[in-house]
């Protein structure tokens, strides 16, 4: 009875890692004048730093506005806690980009595509 309860413990804690969100999605693009120069480089100084602290390993930039701007995932390393996300998630959202001008977005992701 004790084996099955621990395989079945096993399992589920498998599940839920698999379940957490380990990687943050950021947009941030111009609206038609151009984008935010300062929030632009904030934004790639956050990803930067976090890429050189190894929190995270995987950095995928799936486009570039036409106004300047771009969208990318960053996602944790194997060995970082979720909590870590958490952290990352609140350095982008202190980015506060001028809204006449840009448009921004951060959300979480199970993964980076």
């Amino acid at each position: 009875m004790l084996k099955n309860l621990f395989i079945i413990s096993f399992f589920a804690s498998n599940v839920l890692w698999a379940a957490e969100k380990r990687a943050v999605v950021v947009e941030i693009y111009g609206k038609g004048p151009a984008v935010d120069r300062a929030a632009y480089q904030l934004v790639r100084d956050v990803f930067a730093r976090n890429l050189s602290n190894t929190r995270i390993d995987k950095f995928v930039v799936n486009g570039y506005g036409i106004e300047g701007g771009f969208s990318a995932c960053a996602q944790l390393t194997r060995w970082q806690k979720v909590e870590v996300l958490d952290d990352i998630v609140a350095e982008f959202n202190a980015v506060q980009p001028n809204p006449r001008t840009t448009s921004y977005k951060v959300e979480t992701a199970d993964a980076c595509k």
